[in-house]
């Protein structure tokens, strides 16, 4: 009887230390440690929205109505300058928009498009447009050797001396690309070389919206335009450019009136 009261409490005991124990385990299990107390809960970072954009600059779209006219002064002139003529069918209907609108301009003709289209040229001379040289066969006047680039000029000047009677005072090199020996080789024939101001990138054949735009985003006074007399879209978006400067005070002259202007540069890319 003993014995059996003995192995009984022997039992509770054990019974009793294993409760314990596990109540020792899941109280270590579920308290945070250290560690994890010291390491704050993870949270969101929002990232704060970005501060709103300026309004934008006038479009060169909306350029001419947000720049108000204003009367004509010395420095309100633009030249208008045609290269890479004469262009049969073009050449003619861009003479149309030129004698309409009472303008007159600078056409730098390509001696071999003069050979070609010498009737021609005797329009663009006979409707009192000044004619320059843009050499003949329409180089890049870098490559070219000094004695190769003072032909260029004398061919093209040759040819328009002889369907004109004119000599030639101008001369653009094409591309605008030149170095010392081109400036060397024109001066020594007596050319000034004229390059521009306003370059619509007429030549890559944007729809007329786009060279109109941009002829007006950039022209200023005493500017030279760069146009090409044998682009369709050019002749689509003139009548509207001249009528927009017009009405901004613009005048139109050639190089050589510019020339008389004290203010203009024109000699000189921007």
């Amino acid at each position: 009887m003993v014995i059996e009261i003995r192995r009984w409490h022997i039992l509770i005991a054990v019974c009793a230390g294993l409760i314990l124990a596990r109540a020792a385990i899941f109280s270590k299990e579920s308290r945070p440690s250290l560690q994890d107390e010291a390491k704050p809960a993870a949270s969101v970072v929002k990232i704060p929205e970005p501060l709103s954009v300026a309004p934008s600059l006038p479009t060169p779209a909306t350029l001419k109505e947000a720049t108000p006219a204003a009367p004509a002064s010395p420095l309100k002139t633009l030249a208008f300058t045609f290269d890479d003529g004469p262009h049969p069918g073009h050449t003619e209907r861009l003479l149309q928009v030129l004698r309409a609108a009472k303008v007159r301009a600078t056409f730098f003709v390509v001696g071999r498009q003069v050979e070609l289209f010498p009737e021609i040229l005797k329009l663009i001379a006979k409707d009192g447009h000044e004619i320059g040289n843009h050499t003949y066969s329409h180089p890049d006047m870098r490559t070219l050797e000094p004695a190769a680039i003072a032909e260029e000029l004398a061919k093209t000047e040759k040819l328009v001396f002889a369907v004109t009677g004119r000599k030639m005072k101008y001369f653009r090199p094409p591309g605008g690309r030149y170095n010392p020996s081109v400036v060397a080789a024109a001066k020594t024939q007596g050319y000034e070389m004229v390059l521009w101001s306003v370059l619509p990138e007429d030549h890559a054949r944007p729809p007329a919206s786009v060279i109109r735009s941009r002829v007006l985003s950039t022209a200023k006074g005493g500017g030279i335009v760069l146009m090409h007399s044998g682009v369709e879209n050019t002749l689509e978006s003139l009548p509207g450019i001249i009528a927009a400067l017009r009405d901004r005070g613009y005048k139109f002259k050639t190089v050589s009136q510019m020339r008389s202007d004290p203010h203009p540069k024109i000699t000189r890319a921007q």
